[in-house]
């Protein structure tokens, strides 16, 4: 990432139309309540996002599916396996006095 964050792509030149401005300054946009932060990876599957939970306050990762992949309910079953095992499996945030 550039130190300057005008230097960085708007989130319309990189592709991600599907991303709702705002977040704080340097982020990509918002998706639901999740800050888009950077691209972690691309693949044939789609993109991984580095993101900010917005309602949890800690750090996320957020897969996009490409659009023609999104379409496809059988695709989107597919994420939803992986997710939902991926979810259980995150460590517990530790208690706070």
């Amino acid at each position: 990432m550039s130190a300057d964050p005008a230097d960085e792509p708007a989130a319309e030149d990189e592709g991600f139309a599907f991303l709702t401005p705002g977040g704080a300054p340097g982020s990509l946009g918002l998706l639901d309540h999740y800050e888009v932060l950077e691209v972690i990876g691309r693949g044939g599957m789609g993109i991984v996002f580095k993101a900010r939970d917005t309602r949890l306050q800690r750090i996320v990762a957020v897969k996009v599916l490409a659009a023609h992949l999104a379409a496809d309910g059988t695709a989107r079953q597919t994420q939803q396996k992986i997710a939902t095992p991926a979810q259980q499996t995150a460590p517990p945030k530790p208690a706070r006095s």
